[in-house]
């Protein structure tokens, strides 16, 4: 039974490294077209995969 909780709970954190840095990209952009005024979305996207490879 511990084997089983271990991995879910194992399984949950891989998924949320997976999905979190996706939804903090999408924030960012709108907190700065907000700020600016300017949809400015290439910016932060390019940088994001710029540094996951």
């Amino acid at each position: 039974m511990a084997f089983r909780r271990v991995f879910i709970a194992k399984g949950a954190c891989f998924g949320g490294f997976q999905f979190l840095p996706l939804a903090i990209l999408a924030d960012v952009i709108d907190v700065e077209t907000a700020e600016t005024g300017t949809a400015r979305a290439g910016a932060p996207v390019s940088a994001y995969r710029k540094s996951a490879r």
